[in-house]
């Protein structure tokens, strides 16, 4: 499933570090890559962690990416994006 952009920038605008996040989000789409969830993971009264997830691999060099493996062997990167509201964790599969 694909989020449309609206969805996602009306998630984004609450997520911790927000405007970085909606620049991220809006690069990858203008470069066909395609948001498949973001979701709220954990709200708690001084934390809160979402995250994002795209269909593909980044379109563009972001800084801070770090690449990771899943006990399955299928490799993903991620961007850890981090503020005084909280967490967004970026992941590109």
């Amino acid at each position: 499933m694909v989020l449309s952009m609206n969805d996602v920038l009306l998630i984004a605008a609450e997520a911790p570090c927000s405007s970085e996040l909606m620049e991220i989000i809006k690069n990858e789409i203008k470069n066909g890559n395609a948001v498949t969830s973001f979701d709220i993971i954990t709200s708690l009264p001084d934390e809160t962690y979402y995250i994002l997830r795209f269909r593909d691999m980044p379109k563009e060099n972001y800084r801070c990416v770090k690449e990771h493996h899943k006990k399955n062997g299928i490799d993903y990167k991620a961007i850890l994006l981090t503020d005084s509201n909280g967490c967004t964790e970026i992941r590109f599969n």
